[in-house]
This record gives C-alpha cells, structure tokens and sequence, in this order.
C-alpha cells in the first residue's frame, strides 16, 4: 500500500513515475461504488489528463504552475455518474498534489456542482464582485432549507456591495463557505435545491474553489477512507 507522509519523504506502493515536469501514478486500479472494477491512466498529448477506462468512465484536464494544480475541466459520461467516478477523479488529483508537493488545487465549477465539490473538501476562493455578490445571493435565497442555515442567510442578505471591494470578497468567502459546509453535513438538501441567481448573459458562470495540502492532512481521514472505499492503494499518514 501506498503510505503518503505529511512531510516531503517520498512514501511507497503506488507506482510513481517521472513524466516530464511532474510525477504522475502509474496506470492503476480502483472501484466504483457498484463494485465494477475500473483502469485509471495519466496521458499528455499536449493537455495533461487522468482518464477513467480510457474517458468512457470520464476524465479530467489539468495544468500545473506555481506550485499549483489546475483542474481545467472534468467530465462523467451520463450512464456513468452516480457511480463515484467523479470522487475517483478528485481523489487522483490530491495524489497528484501530494506526489509532487504542490500546496492547492484550485478548480472553477459549474453551479450544479459547487455542492459536491464542498462535500469533497474544496472551499470557495472567490475573485471577484460579480462572484462575490451571485454566491451571496444564493445563500440568502435557500436560507429557507433548514434552521442550521437562517443565521448565516440573515449575514449575506446583510452584506451591501456599496462597501470596499475587498472587505465585500472576504466576507463573501467566509458566509458561503459556512453555507457550503452545512449544506453538505445535511442529507436532505441537494445541489438543485440551491437557488444560484441565472445570469442571462453568462449561462457558464463558474465559481472558484480551492483545496490545500494542509487541509488533506488535516482531513486524512477522510481521505483515507475514501481510497479504501474505492479500492485505491494509497493513504495518507
């Protein structure tokens, strides 16, 4: 089994290879949440990607820089969601992260998905005004969901814009990260139960989230039950 230390020791098992300008896993097995077993490999072709069954069971594209991973994109195929395949994927970009000593992951994600995201550990990283002011707005409006979330939707509805941009951005990464953490501790609210606002002239609005090393160490727990859920010989120490 692959045994990853918290410091900047190599750890074992996983098969670790140079490609290029990162380490990458080799090709590896896992399972899905229906107990069929699945090939993850890693490819560069001009784009780094990890692929699940060669992209039948989804993939991802990524880039790396300063001292960061970059999830550019991901996708499950639809007969092949709700199968933890998109978890897998996560899971190999913190091997990712881990291997070859970068401090974050940072994606940007679709409304849909901003949830399992958060379940997963990614916490907002909000950038801008616009950004700032849709995640409040979403807060305030599903404030309704549960009593756990009156309080922090009583916040962002008290936010005004017509303060210092930065302060506004601060504040709005602290209440949807609150949001964000309760919506997924809850087993009744789903991701389409969150009213992001509609932006008729950006039907791809995407908002920024990040995941640090500190905080996979500090969660490793949960890390590691989900590489054994998955089968996937690696753990965190």
């Amino acid at each position: 089994m692959k045994i990853l230390s918290t410091g900047k020791l190599p750890f074992t098992a996983l098969k670790i290879r140079q490609d290029k300008d990162i380490k990458v896993p080799e090709d590896f097995q896992c399972t899905d949440r229906e107990g069929y077993n699945c090939t993850v490999s890693y490819a560069d072709s001009g784009r780094k990607s990890f692929r699940i069954d060669g992209t039948s069971g989804g993939y991802m594209l990524f880039h790396t820089g300063n001292n960061t991973l970059y999830g550019d994109y991901i996708k499950v195929p639809e007969p092949m969601q709700r199968r933890g395949l998109g978890t897998v994927l996560h899971l190999t970009k913190i091997i990712e992260m881990m291997e070859n000593d970068f401090s974050t992951i940072k994606i940007q994600s679709m409304n849909t998905a901003v949830l399992f995201h958060a379940k997963f550990g990614f916490r907002p990283d909000i950038k801008d005004f616009k950004e700032a002011q849709n995640a409040l707005i979403a807060v305030s409006r599903t404030g309704f969901l549960s009593e756990d979330l009156i309080d922090v939707a009583s916040q962002a509805y008290e936010q005004t814009p017509f303060t210092d941009e930065k302060e506004y951005i601060e504040r709005a990464n602290k209440i949807f990260d609150k949001f964000l953490k309760i919506c997924s501790a809850s087993k009744e609210i789903d991701p389409d139960d969150i009213y992001f606002p509609d932006d008729p002239f950006d039907q791809n609005f995407m908002y920024n989230m990040k995941l640090t090393r500190q905080d996979v160490i500090n969660n490793k727990d949960f890390y590691n039950n989900l590489f054994k859920k998955y089968k996937i010989d690696y753990q965190i120490s």
